[in-house]
C-alpha cells in the first residue's frame, strides 16, 4: 500500500467549494522565480484551487490572489495607485498572451504610503479579467508592474466534469489498448478525480511499477515514475454490489489510513474477495483482454529483490484518456 506523506484533506475537482471558503482553500506552490524588487515593492500570487498541480473547469472562476507587499528598508510611494487586474499577463500554449481587459487603478482600496512591512492586494477571477473567458489549454500565469514580477503558476484548463455522464477511460499500452467503463454512479468522486487527472495528463508516462500474475496490477504511484506530484487522500466510495473480477479498477488505499489514494490505482487479474469491501471500485473493464494478458505475462522481479514483482524492464503507461460515452474526443 501507499505511504501517506500528505494528510491535506483536499478534495480534486470540487471546485464550487473553492468560492465558498477562498482563504481556507488556497494553494501556494510558486513555480517560477523569485519577484525582483522594485524600491522595495514584491508581488506574490496564489492559487485557490484544490492540490496538485493548478487547474481549472472551463467556465468556472479561475480564482487568483495577488498581493504587493514592502519588504524594503524604506516606504514606497503609491500615491497614483497600481492596476491590479492589468497587471496579469497569461500566456497560452502558442507562446502568445492573451489580451487583458482595460482597468484602472484601485486607489480606494490602496494605500497611498506603503511602509516597511506593509502590504495589500486582492482576489481576482481572470475570466473577468480577459476579454474572453479561457478555453481548455494550458496557460502561463505571472503578474508584472514594471520591474516588479510576481512568482508564476502553470494552470491547465480542462473540460468540465459531468457527474450524470457516462466516462470510458482508455488505457495505451506499447501491448495495446485497455478500456474501462468508469462508474459514476457508484463511485462519483473517485471517478471525477480520474478524470481531472487525466485530463492534466499526470498519468501519461508513468510505470506500472507492480505485475503479479493472475492477482493484479498496480500504477499511478508518482514515486516510480519519478513524477512530482503531492498525494492526497480520497473518502472511500464502497458500493457493497460491486465485486473484483478481472479487470476491475480500484483506488489502493493509503498505508494505515482508512482513506484512499488519490493517485495509486490497481488493476485486478482475477477475482479478489480480499479486496471486495476494502477497495472503491470505480471502473471496470470492458475491451482489452488481450493487452491485459500481455501486461500480466512480462517477466518481473518475483519475491526475489525489492521492488518485489517490479518488471524487468519499464512498462510504462503511453497516456491515459477518459472521454465520455460515444465521444471519440479525449484530452
Amino acid at each position: 500500500m501507499e505511504r501517506l506523506t500528505d494528510m491535506r484533506k483536499t478534495n480534486p475537482g470540487l471546485r464550487a467549494t473553492v468560492v465558498a471558503a477562498l482563504v481556507a482553500a488556497t494553494v501556494m506552490i510558486p513555480s517560477g522565480p523569485a519577484a525582483r524588487e522594485e524600491d522595495g515593492l514584491t508581488a506574490r500570487l496564489d492559487f485557490f484551487g484544490p492540490g496538485g498541480p493548478p487547474f481549472s473547469y472551463a467556465g468556472d472562476p479561475l480564482l487568483m490572489r495577488i498581493s504587493l507587499s514592502n519588504e524594503g528598508a524604506g516606504p514606497v510611494n503609491n500615491e497614483q495607485g497600481i492596476s491590479l487586474l492589468k497587471g496579469f499577463s497569461i500566456i497560452n500554449e502558442a507562446g502568445s498572451r492573451v489580451p487583458i481587459k482595460g482597468a484602472g487603478a484601485d486607489s480606494k482600496s490602496q494605500p497611498s504610503r506603503l511602509a516597511p512591512g506593509g502590504f495589500f492586494g486582492q482576489t481576482i477571477d481572470l475570466n473577468t479579467v480577459v476579454e474572453k473567458p479561457l478555453a481548455t489549454g494550458t496557460y502561463v500565469i505571472r503578474w508584472e508592474h514594471g520591474d516588479t514580477t510576481s512568482n508564476s503558476f502553470t494552470v491547465k484548463v480542462i473540460p468540465k466534469f459531468d457527474p450524470t455522464a457516462d466516462y470510458v477511460a482508455v488505457f495505451e499500452t506499447e501491448y495495446g489498448e485497455i478500456e474501462f467503463d468508469l462508474l459514476t454512479r457508484k463511485a462519483a468522486r473517485h471517478v471525477q478525480n480520474f478524470y481531472n487527472l487525466s485530463h492534466q495528463g499526470f498519468y501519461d508516462g508513468t510505470l506500472l511499477h507492480q505485475i503479479i500474475k493472475g492477482v493484479e496490477i498496480r500504477g499511478g504511484d508518482p514515486e516510480f515514475s519519478r513524477k512530482p506530484f503531492p498525494r492526497y487522500p480520497l473518502e472511500p466510495e464502497i458500493a457493497a454490489d460491486l465485486k473484483h473480477t478481472r479487470g476491475t479498477l480500484s483506488m489502493l488505499r493509503l498505508e494505515g489510513s482508512e482513506l484512499d489514494s488519490g493517485l495509486h490505482f490497481v488493476i485486478t487479474l482475477s477475482a479478489l474477495p480480499q479486496y471486495d469491501g476494502g477497495l472503491s471500485i470505480f471502473g471496470q473493464m470492458r475491451k482489452g483482454d488481450e493487452a491485459l494478458s500481455a501486461l500480466e505475462s512480462i517477466p518481473t522481479t518475483g519475491q526475489v529483490q525489492t521492488p518485489y514483482y517490479h518488471p524487468i524492464r519499464p512498462v510504462t503507461l503511453t497516456s491515459v484518456v477518459v472521454r465520455r460515452e460515444g465521444d471519440g474526443s479525449g484530452h
